[in-house]
């Protein structure tokens, strides 16, 4: 049962919807957006977070669209620009997905989306870009040891994310493991073809 009641505030319904989310009642979950956003027409966190409802849904398309309302209305919300990474990326525009990804780690280095979404529990496939974000954001501080450890749970639960292989290449070449970075650079070129060069050509992968 949905968590808010009719006439609850916008917020409250979007509450509701994320425990639908999470427990994989997409129609519930976009039932308790609409009323959100019937309160609040043009609310920021019902547009993001209806964006994140129709990406888990495999609804790529109307999940782009909500979220570029989402981040018009509040261009500051690095969550919805990492999880639009996610969508293009669906969409075949991962080069454009990237500059998303990137956009969210200078926003929020320390991802602390990561706790809202998962919590105590075991991350699942739909949090690996928060982990290849919290990653990079230890990367781009100084540590890439310590980014590998998110790095390596981000490509256990999607081995094929361009994000979290092209962040692990870069830390691991800085943590001198210069074979692990060819390996991780051929298993990007796989994934995500001709990434790497339009990258380099635009003055760097990160």
């Amino acid at each position: 049962r949905s968590a808010a009641a009719p006439g609850a505030d916008p917020w409250s319904w979007v509450v509701a919807a994320k425990a639908e989310a999470d427990g994989r009642r997409f129609a519930r979950a976009l039932a308790c957006l609409a009323a959100a956003l019937k309160r609040s027409p043009g609310n920021p966190k019902a547009l993001a977070w209806k964006g994140e409802v129709l990406r888990r849904a495999g609804r790529p398309a109307e999940a782009r669209r909500a979220f570029d309302a989402a981040l018009a209305a509040e261009p500051g919300n690095a969550w919805a620009f990492a999880a639009r990474a996610e969508v293009k990326r669906s969409l075949g525009a991962v080069r454009d997905g990237l500059e998303d990804f990137k956009a969210a780690v200078r926003l929020n280095p320390r991802c602390e989306a990561l706790a809202d979404f998962v919590g105590g529990r075991a991350p699942r496939a739909e949090h690996a870009v928060l982990l290849a974000w919290r990653g990079e954001g230890t990367r781009a501080a100084g540590d890439p040891r310590g980014a590998l450890k998110d790095l390596d749970r981000a490509l256990a639960l999607d081995p094929r994310s361009p994000w979290a292989l092209l962040s692990r290449a870069v830390a691991r070449g800085e943590a001198s493991d210069h074979a692990g970075r060819l390996k991780d650079f051929a298993a990007l070129d796989k994934a995500a073809p001709g990434l790497l060069s339009s990258a380099a050509r635009s003055g760097g992968a990160l």
